[in-house]
């Protein structure tokens, strides 16, 4: 993730396109979250604050995929990524995986617009329900890793677009 400097603002730029799972830099350009230095500093403490005290479907979860236990994948958690924090991010294929806890069950359309916005950036997301996380790991697990290592659809195939 690259963050430059202009006029005092911290400007997040997009992932790159990962040429090698099909989805090459060819296409439109990606928008940016722009936010100011402060506040990026601000999310660095929230994720830090965040990681501190885990929800339990959280602490599950990350003991699974700390120390690139997923096919050899860096995972970090409540990782900062321009105005919002994730709950884990694999930056080797742009992956957000956010557990759904009861709080999210509140903010339904809060949480569409943030996935939106990011996925409009070239991240992509699994979202898991902290029950499902808690009840069946393996089946979160196997999700993620499927989606790891099957090759993506090239831009614009198999996307709903």
């Amino acid at each position: 993730m690259k963050h430059t400097l202009r006029d005092g603002k911290n400007t997040l730029i997009p992932p790159r396109p990962l040429r090698e799972r099909g989805l090459g830099g060819e296409g439109k350009p990606q928008e940016r979250l722009t936010i100011s230095v402060d506040l990026h500093q601000r999310m660095i403490e929230c994720a830090r604050d965040f990681r501190k005290i885990p929800t339990p479907s959280e602490a599950l979860l990350w003991q699974v995929l700390r120390n690139r236990q997923i096919a050899g994948y860096k995972f970090r958690r409540q990782q900062p990524i321009g105005a919002f924090v994730v709950d884990f991010f694999c930056a080797e294929h742009n992956l957000i995986v956010e557990v759904d806890g009861a709080i999210h069950a509140t903010q339904e359309a809060h949480d569409q617009e943030r996935q939106h916005l990011l996925e409009c950036c070239g991240y992509q997301f699994l979202r898991f329900p902290a029950s499902q996380v808690e009840q069946n790991l393996n089946t979160i697990i196997t999700t993620i890793q499927t989606h790891i290592l099957s090759p993506s659809p090239l831009e614009g195939e198999g996307l709903g677009v």
